[in-house]
């Protein structure tokens, strides 16, 4: 089996050296950016992008517990990966906070959680993980 080559990058540091006008202002709409781009990138990889993330269920879709406004978040990414991390947060970013919303909101993992009815519902990440496999 080949071993892939991996980086760690802060998550701010991969957005403000590769992406303008990335708005930190709007957590929800990066809370829903790493969501995403938790599932995707396993359901691309196999790997998760995220060590141990701890997600919750809220009114607005889900949060990642480690992450806030000043507080950080490691990324691991193959190598190989890079640009397309990049392209799929720029993707994100150009999509209006609502729309972000709705679509976290046709998840199952975040459905199963409860949709956000009950606050500080953690949602499963194994169900997350699997969710994404099968889009």
């Amino acid at each position: 089996m080949k071993n892939i080559e991996k980086k760690e990058v802060s998550f701010r540091e991969l957005v403000n050296k590769k992406i303008k006008n990335f708005n930190w202002n709007d957590n929800i709409k990066v809370q829903k950016i790493l969501y995403f781009l938790y599932g995707v990138y396993y359901k691309d990889t196999g790997e998760e992008i995220i060590n141990n993330p701890i997600f919750y269920s809220f009114k607005y879709g889900p949060f990642e517990e480690n992450y806030s406004k000043k507080k950080d978040i490691i990324l691991h990414i193959q190598n190989d990966k890079i640009d397309n991390v990049i392209d799929y947060i720029k993707r994100l970013n150009d999509m209006d906070t609502i729309d972000l919303i709705e679509l976290s909101h046709e998840t199952a993992p975040w459905i199963t959680a409860g949709s956000g009815k009950e606050l500080w519902k953690r949602m499963d990440n194994e169900e997350i993980r699997e969710y994404f496999k099968k889009q």
